[in-house]
């Protein structure tokens, strides 16, 4: 894939401009040349996309990962040492059983009602939305009452499905204000029972906390959850049959599921990957192809700034008044742009933000 877009920064680089009688390589009038606007393995790992990537890109990713552990460890009980720190069996369980032991809340003129149901032979909770919210969040369901630790790892396990492709965000977060996510992640259901397993480090802890299950309030239908799961550790080094060539890739939705260490390396992997890609696309563009132009990688925010800074320029753009989709995220029916100019913004409309992003000693 690399080596085709190359073949296409070539054709389109190397087109000469008949009124200018020059390549676009050389083109005075081409300031800026972006090798990927919007668009990073980063980025795109970490919203979940790659987990469920097929072959052959799965089998690409996974063999790049295990060559970077090879060349880091060499051996097999280098690696496992590295990684066998900070592991964690499962501990007690954290909820109470009793249904009214959970709340469940209605915002933004969002209505819904819950009941207990048979779901695959067993009870299930069964969450009906009889009118949507403003927002999604405008209709989750929690349970208050729990205390977490800093530095500790909590694994929550459920089956859950919906009446069509649907999808819930679960989190561990304070049950007070100001409210405060501590460890969120997002889930896609089906129309089929599935089991889900979600393991958290925290970077902070808090003794009035709760697990809450939320983005529930977008469209009318049914939610059912069973087997509501909270419980501490969970955390795993290598997994049984697991050595260097045969690690799988590690999935957004249960890197928390691995120990710090491990969880370094393969941010550390997701670096190296990037900073490869970037620095040689750009070093094609310019050595081979002769671009006279100032070369960019991707925007921020879609690929990592330290990254980015090594290229001429880093790429911070913006928005005024983004349309804004009221029920559900791209909904080409339903979106609005609010018509407010950014002249006399009292917040100075998108500059303020564009400000903030640009990288130390670095052109933006």
């Amino acid at each position: 894939m690399v080596e085709q877009q190359r073949d296409y920064a070539r054709a389109l680089l190397t087109h000469v401009n008949a009124y200018a009688s020059a390549a676009y390589a050389a083109e005075s009038a081409v300031a800026l040349v972006e090798i990927n606007n919007e668009n990073g393995p980063t980025m795109e790992w970490n919203g979940g996309s790659l987990d469920n990537m097929p072959n052959p890109y799965a089998a690409e990713f996974r063999r790049q990962w295990n060559k970077w552990l090879a060349r880091k460890y060499g051996r097999d009980e280098k690696l496992a040492s590295a990684w066998n720190q900070s592991t964690g069996a499962l501990g007690g369980e954290m909820l109470k059983s009793e249904r009214a032991s959970w709340n469940l809340e209605q915002q933004g003129g969002a209505k819904a009602e819950y009941n207990l149901t048979s779901g695959a032979g067993k009870e299930a909770l069964h969450i009906h939305l009889v009118q949507p919210g403003r927002e999604s969040w405008h209709v989750q369901f929690n349970q208050p009452g729990m205390k977490f630790e800093r530095c500790k790892s909590y694994t929550v396990t459920f089956r859950a499905k919906a009446d069509q492709p649907r999808k819930a965000s679960i989190n561990l977060g304070q049950a007070h204000e100001p409210w405060k996510v501590l460890a969120n992640d997002q889930v896609q259901l089906t129309m089929k029972w599935e089991q889900f397993r979600l393991t958290v480090s925290l970077n902070e802890g808090d003794d009035e906390a709760r697990l809450n299950f939320s983005s529930l309030g977008s469209t009318t239908g049914d939610y059912f959850f069973g087997d509501i799961s909270l419980r501490p550790g969970g955390v795993l080094a290598l997994r049984d049959g697991e050595k260097i060539g045969a690690v799988d890739f590690f999935k957004r939705n249960d890197i928390g599921s691995r120990t710090p260490a491990a969880q370094r390396d393969w941010n550390h992997f997701l670096f190296d990957t990037e900073a490869h890609y970037w620095s040689e696309m750009s070093r094609f563009i310019k050595a081979k192809l002769h671009a006279r132009s100032l070369v960019l990688g991707s925007a921020t925010g879609f690929s990592l700034w330290p990254v980015q800074a090594m290229l001429d320029a880093v790429d911070a753009h913006s928005y005024w008044q983004h349309p804004h989709f009221p029920h559900r995220q791209w909904d080409m029916n339903n979106w609005v742009v609010r018509n407010e100019s950014m002249a006399g913004a009292p917040d100075g409309g998108a500059l303020p933000a564009l400000a903030v992003r640009r990288v130390a000693g670095q052109a933006i």
